[in-house]
């Protein structure tokens, strides 16, 4: 599995949202974590977008966020041998973010 890390930025935000706690590598964030924070960082970066938000910082951290997020998640569907899942395949293609 890939190790995908937050930028400090990215990490402010989350741990903001999600506590201390949170793992900086999402390798070691629960799955359900992972869809929440990818919808909600989804959520939030549309918002300031309708909104005319000026922060670009602040969405481009929500949107690292939501791709780092969807990525981590897509690798676990990809990786997942078991029911509903892709079968493990070596020479699968990767997302890329």
């Amino acid at each position: 599995m890939t190790r995908i890390e937050f930028s400090d930025e990215g990490y402010e935000v989350v741990t903001n949202v999600w506590g201390e706690d949170i793992p900086r590598r999402l390798d070691h964030i629960d799955t359900d974590i992972l869809w929440d924070m990818q919808h909600r960082a989804s959520t939030a970066a549309t918002e300031m977008y309708r909104d005319q938000d000026d922060d670009d910082e602040t969405k481009l951290a929500l949107l690292m966020i939501e791709a780092k997020s969807a990525l981590m998640l897509s690798e676990r569907l990809c990786d997942h041998d078991g029911e509903g899942g892709v079968e493990k395949s070596d020479d699968r293609p990767r997302p890329t973010v």
